[in-house]
């Protein structure tokens, strides 16, 4: 028995999903990060906010903002478009003292350079934020990304999920926590094999 549907996780973009000649199912990271951040502390409170670092994750940035019941923040990047992977500057979008006094916990899809993302965290300190978060699903960390997490003195933490390795980018910058996707991926897989609805998956936070 074979059943033709594959599971993926936090495409980059839902349109991804009309180039498959086969049923998938694109899971979702974002209840296991929130579930890993509430057990930080980031639930229901003023200390903390949400914060996404483009306009294309407000969707992510606002189910998760339900999921921990806190408030949001949204930056614009100006690009060199004449460079790979260069931010040359990033605005808060807000009102006025929004992370003031604040843990601003940037949330993304993925993070590779870490250009942005150490852009958009000085711009919130610069803006009054008392440390920054980072959580992201997918931790691509490639070239000068974990030098530029060290040597970033505003970045407190960088939670990943393991879809890619991370046991060596864990080594070498302390600041890297892991959130396991093995428990998602394995329900999903056996509702494929059971033929089960994977529509909890989409719905419910991880327990």
């Amino acid at each position: 028995y074979q059943r033709r549907v594959h599971g993926v996780m936090d495409l980059h973009a839902a349109q991804v999903q009309g180039f498959f000649n086969i049923p998938v199912d694109n899971l979702y990271a974002i209840f296991l990060m929130a579930d890993k951040l509430r057990s930080l502390g980031a639930y229901n409170s003023p200390d903390y906010v949400l914060v996404s670092p483009d306009s294309g994750g407000v969707k992510r940035l606002y189910t998760c903002a339900e999921q921990l019941k806190l408030s949001t923040a949204i930056m614009h990047k100006q690009r060199d478009h004449s460079k790979a992977s260069q931010v040359d500057k990033t605005i808060l979008i807000g009102e006025e003292g929004c992370v003031r006094d604040k843990v601003c916990i940037i949330v993304d899809d993925m993070a590779d350079t870490m250009g942005t993302v150490v852009q958009a965290s000085k711009t919130l300190i610069e803006n009054g934020a008392r440390k920054v978060w980072v959580a992201v699903t997918h931790g691509i960390l490639s070239g000068p990304a974990i030098d530029r997490i060290n040597k970033c003195e505003e970045i407190e933490m960088v939670l990943v999920t393991n879809t890619l390795p991370q046991e060596e980018n864990r080594a070498r910058c302390s600041k890297i926590m892991i959130a396991d996707v093995s428990t998602i991926l394995a329900k999903a897989i056996r509702m494929y094999i059971t033929g089960g609805s994977i529509s909890a998956l989409f719905k419910t936070a991880e327990k």
